[in-house]
């Protein structure tokens, strides 16, 4: 919990956006029908390294980032932007997911990240969708045992790096909620740090309802089991079981306070402002000679007031923690998963 006090901080002081997600390469090998940003892939106009840069040196204090694509480790020179972040914007907890398609890569990748910031928390999400052949049919053939390879080598790294995280993220959808209790119970053996179960960008797509509640409570004992007791387990719990119920309210119907543009915003692969993946973009940061403070200020990207059907995790939790009552949400999701600590 300690380690999200920056983010927290800045978003109860009302001082501007504190988490980005950056696109940091449209590039990707994949081609998985469920990607919600299929239609911006392989582009031929991507923000440069430098440019990159120029987006830290002019962003202000940002202490979470999560870098998407694409394929993130398709972009050269991580370990340089990343730093760049930690040195110019206080950055303490960066998010990376991968389909996990250069084992040695993304380790090599990794490790030099560490290396070049040692003091960042790094959480490193390799998906995988199910079994080997239900994987491979949904995301690539050959996917799984890459995916398993890079997850392997990044449980191996941890060792040497204690500030690394490897996660696991599954994309859960009719075509595979039937073999995900067997999978998931599988999964629990391979070192983790957690399983993220993320719902599809699809509602006509997911499961029912019934389904989903089974599998969110699989996850919640899956996370129970695989935290040692104690104060950590028990807000990864709490945190966990309440962004579960934010989605379940959402699916049906609900909707809840959004803070898309306040506290966390979206910079495209080719330097596109929004406030949110769900949104058009609102301008370029290229109008504004790459000056993220710059371009926010004049173009004001903000989500509706309250969004309906959202199930994005990101923005889920980043509106929930807009609010000092977030902290007083971690025991009640705690409480309503039943579990101690």
């Amino acid at each position: 919990m300690l380690r999200h006090l920056p983010f927290l901080r800045r978003a109860w002081l009302g001082a501007g956006p504190s988490y980005l997600i950056l696109f940091v390469t449209s590039r990707c090998h994949g081609g998985c029908g469920h990607c919600f940003n299929r239609g911006q892939l392989n582009g031929a106009d991507d923000l440069s390294h430098d440019e990159l840069l120029r987006v830290s040196a002019t962003a202000g204090p940002l202490p979470a980032l999560l870098l998407s694509g694409g394929e993130p480790f398709l972009r050269p020179g991580l370990e340089l932007i990343l730093a760049s972040f930690v040195q110019h914007n206080g950055l303490s907890v960066c998010a990376i997911p991968t389909s996990g398609f250069d084992p040695e890569g993304i380790e090599a990748a990794v490790a030099a990240i560490c290396a070049a910031s040692p003091q960042l928390r790094l959480s490193i999400g390799v998906s995988v969708d199910g079994p080997p052949a239900l994987n491979d049919a949904l995301r690539y053939p050959g996917s799984f045992a890459q995916a398993r390879a890079t997850v392997a080598r990044l449980v191996a790294l941890r060792q040497v790096h204690p500030l690394l995280e490897v996660f696991v993220h599954t994309v859960v959808s009719r075509r595979n909620a039937v073999a995900l209790p067997d999978f998931m119970q599988r999964v629990e053996g391979w070192g983790l740090d957690g399983h993220n179960l993320e719902l599809l960008r699809n509602p006509d797509a997911l499961p029912s309802m019934t389904t989903i509640r089974y599998l969110h409570r699989l996850a919640v004992a899956g996370r129970r089991r695989s935290l040692p007791p104690g104060l950590d387990r028990a807000v990864s719990i709490g945190s966990l079981r309440d962004s579960q119920l934010r989605k379940e309210h959402s699916l049906q119907g609900g909707s809840f306070p959004c803070a898309a543009g306040r506290q966390i915003l979206v910079l495209d692969a080719d330097g596109g402002l929004r406030a949110c993946e769900a949104l058009a973009p609102v301008g370029n940061i290229r109008d504004f000679d790459g000056d993220l403070s710059r371009a926010v200020a004049h173009l004001a990207p903000r989500a509706p007031v309250h969004c309906d059907d959202c199930t994005n995790i990101c923005f889920i939790n980043a509106s929930l923690a807009a609010s000092p009552r977030a902290l007083l949400r971690i025991p009640l999701g705690w409480g309503r998963a039943g579990l101690g600590l």
